[in-house]
């Protein structure tokens, strides 16, 4: 941007060289009267160029003091080239001798190579080397072909210099030997093709302290109250403003602030620096005031969401159709449902022509806190891609759920919003952890249903608390309407004060609740999986578990069984079938206890089927088993098509113990030297009575005896043996038995308790 001042100056000093003229030291004499169509030359004395040419069409003389010039013309020469400079016009001035003061109610014409001036009512000050003129002021700058085919670069636009024009409500210029000073008071404006400043006044300055700069060369422009400038599609405000326009740099101060017109976005602080050499524009901060912009980012749907970024710094530049932002220090980000801070952010900013803008990558590093209503997340670095409504945060992530107290710690953690899903994953060798209040992880860990259960509310106790810890290599999440899916990849464990469990996957189903909350409804589990909790262990290749929950239940679902937990043969690992290991049972009562030399060590009882699971109401517990069921125990092993497990609560002092066992379907048994085989068996354990039924049968192999019947109930504990015939109903109860028929007692297959 060029101005050209310095001319129209210089024509002011022409005219005070006709006053000299006229002076009484000068050559020629005037008398008093008029003079009509009058050409007036001066020359310079040493080299006789032409220094100027005055013509006009009357000049009266008005006694020794005053001379009223009409239709005045007035021609500077160049002193090198002596070329015309400039062309001078008025419609009349009006010169006082004394005072070397020109004044004129009419227009003034300043006609330059690449400038042309004018103004209403204008005075002159030789002495001060001061116009001022005060209506209507118009400065129009040209720059020459030479000048104009230049292209300089602002903040990353090339442009070419363009026509540039000064208007106001008055004006003053004030000239030097090296530089003039011209002053705008009121309604100021700057116009070219590619900037636009309103003010209330302004000085702007051309012509430098050295003369290595040409007349028209503005070298600053100081705008003050109520600026406003707009250049390269934005638009600037403050009440301060210095432009550099040969630097191609501005300063802006008094709360000023910098708008993209197509994006809306907006850039604000306590100082807004425009910067040439790093084509960019700086904003500053102070205790009071913070540098700050803000974004507006629109999505497919046409949804617009506001982004609010404040730091102690901000510098923005353009690169490839791109504006690039960087926050540095203390940044803090605010958001239509979100806020975070971190100590660095970069935001690419997409700006084509033609084009809608679109924020593509805000960067985020340095102590990331990301807070929303569902919680907070940490990291040391996240990206955020609007287009994608991608988010991803890596290094030392943490992520806290406000609402239920989870806990969720990886090296890098991904959400899509747009998709609904993420996915977190670990350094390598370390794992994803999620951490959970043992309250909310119950149902998650629950594999073998630790239910805690009181008799009355006056004597239920508040939880001890502690955490239910999950650890994998991988987290991939997904949220479909109101329902939710978790999965746990690679090396899973899940630990709890109540149980530990392990697997390869697991996958947890949730659905919303009222309150934006979730609850968990099922999780299955694949690949190696082992539950231990309390006395059990279970072992499987797929499990599935139904956590309960009451309070979502009426009062007649409440009394029908609940099935927690299922273990199942796996597709991929047909030959893999499921194991529990449960609490040691006392004797069944099937063996002789008179023939073992040293009693035997309690051993667990393992039961291995093709399908398992656990059901629970009240206060009692099931296990199911079905499918070439396999059983193992202290003393005893068998087969079956199923097997009815009931587990006994704990009391005070006692842990859990099995209760009941029945077996049905092509039931065999061993043991020691006994072998049964029978349609059923329900065993008593705490009772140690077995109780056979559905065709019983029980050889003996010590002494190769052989016993049948209908039903055939052993009891250890009384040393009876109790045999049924067919014609006899079947009580369901062994101790209605034992009073149906007369008793047997059979000193070979006494018992005696070891002890």
């Amino acid at each position: 941007m060029i101005f050209k001042l310095k001319i129209f100056l210089s024509t002011a000093i022409t005219l005070l060289a006709l006053v000299s003229t006229l002076n009484a030291d000068s050559k020629m004499t005037m008398l008093p009267g008029e003079v009509t169509n009058f050409e007036l030359p001066r020359f310079d004395e040493k080299t006789g160029n032409k220094q100027w040419e005055l013509f006009g069409k009357k000049a009266k003389f008005l006694g020794e003091e005053k001379i009223d010039v009409s239709d005045m013309k007035l021609i500077l020469f160049d002193k090198s080239t002596n070329k015309v400079r400039v062309e001078i016009s008025s419609a009349s001035a009006q010169v006082n001798i004394t005072t070397k003061v020109v004044v004129s109610d009419n227009r003034l014409f300043v006609k330059g190579d690449e400038f042309d001036l004018s103004g209403k009512k204008w005075q002159w000050n030789g002495d001060k080397s001061i116009v001022d003129i005060y209506n209507d002021v118009v400065v129009n700058f040209t720059p020459s072909k030479e000048r104009s085919s230049k292209k300089t670069k602002s903040n990353g636009v090339s442009f070419t210099a363009q026509k540039t024009s000064i208007t106001g409500d008055s004006a003053r210029l004030e000239n030097s030997s090296k530089e003039n000073k011209f002053y705008v008071v009121g309604n100021a404006k700057v116009r070219s093709e590619n900037l636009k400043v309103d003010c209330n006044t302004l000085t702007a300055i051309t012509g430098d302290s050295q003369g290595q700069k040409s007349e028209g060369d503005i070298s600053l422009i100081d705008a003050k109250g109520g600026v406003v400038l707009v250049r390269d599609n934005r638009m600037a405000k403050a009440d301060h403003a210095i432009i550099l326009p040969r630097e191609d740099e501005a300063v802006l101060s008094g709360k000023p602030e910098i708008v993209d017109i197509s994006s809306k976005a907006k850039l604000s602080g306590h100082k807004i620096f425009f910067i040439k050499e790093t084509s960019s524009i700086k904003t500053t901060s102070t205790n009071d005031i913070r540098a700050k912009a803000i974004f507006f980012h629109t999505d497919k749907d046409g949804k617009s969401q506001k982004i609010e970024i404040t730091s102690n710094e901000i510098l923005m530049s353009n690169e490839q159709n791109q504006n690039k932002v960087l926050f540095n220090g203390n940044v803090n980000v605010k958001g239509d449902d979100f806020s975070a801070e971190c100590s660095k952010i970069e935001v690419f900013v997409k700006n084509v022509e033609a084009e809608k803008p679109e924020i593509k990558i805000i960067k985020c590093m340095g102590g990331v806190l990301l807070k929303n209503e569902n919680g907070t997340a940490r990291s040391w670095v996240m990206d955020i891609i609007p287009s994608e409504e991608k988010t991803q945060l890596r290094g030392n992530v943490k992520l806290v759920n406000s609402k239920d107290g989870t806990t969720l710690n990886s090296e890098i953690l991904t959400l899509y919003q747009k998709e609904n899903r993420g996915n977190a994953s670990a350094k390598k060798n370390d794992f994803v952890v999620l951490t959970i209040p043992e309250e909310t992880a119950s149902s998650a860990t629950d594999l073998q249903s630790s239910i805690k259960k009181t008799t009355t509310v006056k004597n239920k106790k508040k939880s001890l608390g502690g955490n239910a810890i999950i650890k994998s290599r991988s987290i991939d999440f997904v949220r479909e309407d109101n329902s939710g899916r978790f999965t746990f990849n690679n090396d899973v464990s899940i630990n709890s004060k109540s149980a530990t469990a392990s697997c390869q996957q697991m996958i947890v189903f949730c659905v919303a609740k009222k309150g934006k909350s979730s609850e968990i409804v099922k999780i299955e589990a694949f690949d190696n999986v082992k539950v231990v909790q309390n006395e059990y262990t279970a072992m499987a290749e797929s499990a599935v578990i139904y956590p309960r929950v009451d309070n979502s239940q009426t009062d007649a679902q409440k009394k029908v069984p609940h099935k927690f937990v299922e273990l199942l043969v796996w597709d991929k690992k047909p030959n893999v079938r499921p194991k529990i290991m449960l609490p040691p049972m006392k004797n069944m009562g099937f063996d002789d206890s008179s023939t073992r030399s040293t009693p035997k060590h309690s051993k667990m009882t393992v039961i291995v089927s093709d399908r398992q699971w656990l059901t629970s109401l009240n206060d009692t517990e099931k296990y199911f088993f079905e499918g070439n069921v396999k059983l193992t125990s202290t003393d005893a092993q068998g087969s079956c098509d199923k097997i009815e497990v009931l587990i006994s609560q704990p009391n005070r002092v006692k842990r859990r113990e099995i209760a009941e066992i029945t077996l049905s379907g092509n039931v065999q048994m061993q043991q020691d030297l006994k072998e049964i085989t029978c349609g059923k068996v329900k065993i008593y354990t705490k009772d140690e009575v077995a109780v056979l039924s559905e065709n019983p049968v029980v050889f003996n192999r010590e002494d190769n005896t052989r016993a049948a019947g209908a039903k055939i109930i052993y009891n250890r504990g009384t040393k009876i043996v109790s045999i049924q015939g067919d014609t006899q109903e079947a009580p369901d109860e062994f101790s209605d038995v034992e009073n149906a028929r007369p008793k047997i007692v059979l000193p070979q297959f006494s018992i005696k308790n070891r002890k």
